[in-house]
């Protein structure tokens, strides 16, 4: 087991997209690596973004924070 996952033991966190809602589908798919999440939300109701987003987060040490949300360009679709 990782330092990281160790220090998140007994810990329940709960992660949220700034602008997520119901639907969106938040958390379908999640990748960690050492202190970050990118988290797929399929659902994303946006027409600038037709195959939904995929946020970043980062481990501060005592909580985690969004960093970004990725979409695809509106071009694409």
């Amino acid at each position: 087991m990782s330092r990281f996952a160790k220090s998140l033991r007994g810990v329940a966190p709960y992660l949220t997209a700034g602008d997520g809602g119901p639907g969106d589908h938040f958390g379908g798919s999640v990748s960690l690596y050492g202190n970050r999440a990118l988290v797929q939300a399929v659902g994303i109701p946006d027409p600038g973004a037709p195959f939904g987003a995929a946020y970043a987060f980062e481990f501060d040490g005592a909580r985690w924070l969004q960093k970004r949300k990725l979409s695809p360009p509106r071009d694409v679709g």
